[in-house]
């Protein structure tokens, strides 16, 4: 959609972000970020490493949103946060597509892209394919040859998750499963998304650096961020600092649904039956989620993706998942790049790569 003067201006006071705005009445074809991406009468949010002189380039920017005012003859709105504004912008630009989807979110240490394509198997099954995912590997938006691309960031730029969920939507996602990463929140890539249901699978010291997140307290606190902006939320109960994460949780949710191997202190729990080199076997045990109970087959190895497919499992059947397609799913999922099985043959006949 067009953003007009208004348009921009409603929605930055709305979020409290306007410091200052152009005595000027302009409508916006076009929103971006990277002054090599825009077309003709661009909205251009400056961030980053940005340098006036990156303007010269082209004639197609028509107004700035900045955290500075440019030395500049464009009209311009200062703003408190320019990730904010770029994150409530560009949902509008892309008129909201978010509305249109359920979303289910992962978040945790490790086992984001397992759960995430787990939870994206069943789905697919039970929507007759109309799920998306975005993932650290893939982002797939549709079933076309042209609806799935690599991922450079586990959650995109907002810019980006905006437009691919607006793509999602368009091609007749009804779903989008998708990873949430700490980094996402102190980026504000995912600043005012909501989700339908959040898990929370683990935590670990890690990303923590000059460039990430100071300290494991800050890591910790924007990983729990999940819980306050989902309708419902999961959380491992065999994860590190279990207090302190369900009592973030319980401040907004009466009721956290938590999991774990049989024993060990879930709500929903399951037993190990088998872990193989190429598969394992899980019993869920019944609940009063009734499609979960039962025995699946994980075609996947180690008893920790049992636990990452419990996450995906209780996530699925709050999206009305039967326990038929959660079957189905586990058994054919594959994660690209993650605990492949390789043939080794050895064969005089195989002609084949590996062994050749």
């Amino acid at each position: 959609m067009k953003l007009t003067s208004k348009t921009i201006e409603q929605l930055l006071i709305e979020q409290q972000l306007l410091v200052s705005k152009p005595n000027i009445d302009l409508a916006f074809d076009f929103l971006h970020y990277d002054t090599r991406q825009v077309k003709a009468n661009t909205l251009l949010v400056v961030k980053g490493a940005f340098r006036p002189e990156y303007l010269t380039h082209t004639a197609d920017i028509k107004g700035l949103i900045t955290e500075t005012v440019l030395d500049v003859s464009l009209p311009q709105w200062q703003v408190t946060n320019v990730q904010k504004a770029l994150a409530v912008l560009s949902m509008a630009f892309f008129d909201y597509p978010q509305k249109a989807l359920w979303i289910g979110a992962f978040t945790g240490t490790k086992g984001k892209t397992t759960a995430a394509y787990m939870a994206f198997n069943i789905l697919k099954d039970a929507t007759n394919n109309h799920t998306a995912l975005f993932s650290t590997v893939d982002r797939i938006t549709g079933t076309g040859p042209g609806d799935k691309k690599k991922s450079d960031l586990t959650t995109p730029e907002s810019y980006e998750l905006f437009k691919d969920m607006r793509q999602a939507v368009d091609n007749g996602m009804t779903h989008l499963i998708m990873e949430v990463s700490s980094q996402a929140y102190l980026k504000q890539r995912v600043y005012g998304l909501r989700y339908n249901v959040g898990a929370f699978l683990n935590i670990s010291p890690d990303h923590i650096g000059p460039n990430e997140h100071p300290t494991f307290e800050d890591y910790l606190a924007h990983k729990m961020m999940l819980f306050d902006h989902s309708d419902q939320v999961i959380v491992n109960a065999e994860s590190e600092h279990l207090k302190t994460v369900l009592g973030h949780a319980a401040q907004t949710h009466e009721k956290v649904y938590t999991y774990s191997l049989a024993g060990q202190g879930g709500n929903y729990s399951y037993v190990s039956r088998e872990s193989a080199i190429h598969e394992s076997r899980l019993i869920v045990e019944p609940s009063d989620l009734n499609e979960l109970a039962g025995e699946y087959r994980l075609n996947l190895p180690g008893d920790f993706n049992e636990s990452n497919a419990m996450a995906a499992l209780i996530m699925t059947a709050l999206a009305g998942a039967k326990h038929e397609n959660m079957v189905h799913g586990l058994d054919v999922v594959f994660i690209p790049g993650r605990m492949l099985s390789l043939p080794n043959c050895r064969s005089w006949r195989c002609l084949c790569r590996l062994c050749s």
